[in-house]
């Protein structure tokens, strides 16, 4: 799609990120986001750990060959142990805080686009090889669909795992799945068939933390809104009684 078209939308209450894009001509709209994932900060954290275990062998062969115990190689060896301990803790305390962010949202972020119109919704996300296409009416009835969040089972069952592999990791306390809900809705249906419960269908769209769950379901619920079909008032029908023919018989 090309931006010559869209405006930035921007509205007290709308997060400026991520950011939506509204072609109010043909009302379209786009939003992208590059969304930091459980999966993202492990990997941050095995690329720290890598950068940290790099520094730490460096300094130990820094240490080895400056010292000045060539003739005493266990007082050599003592003050390299130490020299390395020390420097070790730090690097942990400083690199991990610095850089797993920095990581996780820059280099290991995964993108995910949605595609609004008032025909359907689309994303794509790396939960699927191919988009996902949605259509907003089925059999000539509106379909409605909105976005909620679960709690991400696979990374709840790795933080309840003894054997993790790597250092831990505080996202998977964090993790869910955003997911799309949709219910076909007749708008013609009886008082009676209303009072039966409706069959509702889970579409997990991705994966997301948390922290950045609120502000992308503000959005997509926006975009969702604005490129919303109008209802066609001609096709409704009335069920209500004239009281004032009630009262007359």
């Amino acid at each position: 799609m090309s931006k010559s078209k869209f405006l930035c939308v921007t509205a007290p209450g709308l997060p400026t990120y991520p950011r939506l894009w509204f072609d109010p001509e043909r009302k379209r709209a786009y939003v992208i986001a590059r969304l930091a994932t459980w999966r993202s900060y492990e990997r941050a954290i095995r690329t720290t750990m890598l950068l940290r275990w790099t520094l730490n062998g460096l300094l130990v062969w820094t240490l080895w060959a400056r010292l000045p115990f060539r003739d005493a190689p266990i007082a050599q060896g003592f003050f390299t142990f130490v020299g390395f301990g020390f420097f070790a803790m730090l690097t942990k305390a400083v690199l991990h805080p610095t850089l797993d962010g920095f990581w996780a949202r820059q280099l290991y972020s995964i993108r995910t686009t949605f595609w609004f119109t008032p025909d359907a919704i689309a994303f794509h996300s790396p939960l699927y090889e191919n988009g996902i296409l949605l259509w907003r009416t089925w059999r000539d009835q509106p379909v409605q669909g909105r976005f909620d969040l679960s709690p991400d089972l696979e990374a709840a069952s790795l933080k309840m795992s003894a054997n993790s592999k790597v250092a831990p990791n505080p996202n998977l306390q964090t993790a869910h799945v955003l997911r799309l809900l949709i219910a076909s809705h007749d708008t013609q249906q009886t008082t009676q068939k209303i009072s039966h419960p409706q069959l509702i269908r889970a579409i997990p769209v991705a994966e997301i933390d948390l922290r950045d769950a609120q502000q992308l379901t503000i959005v997509l619920t926006a975009a969702s809104a604005i490129t919303a079909p109008q209802p066609d008032l001609s096709r409704a029908q009335s069920f209500g009684l004239d009281l004032d023919t009630v009262v007359s018989r």
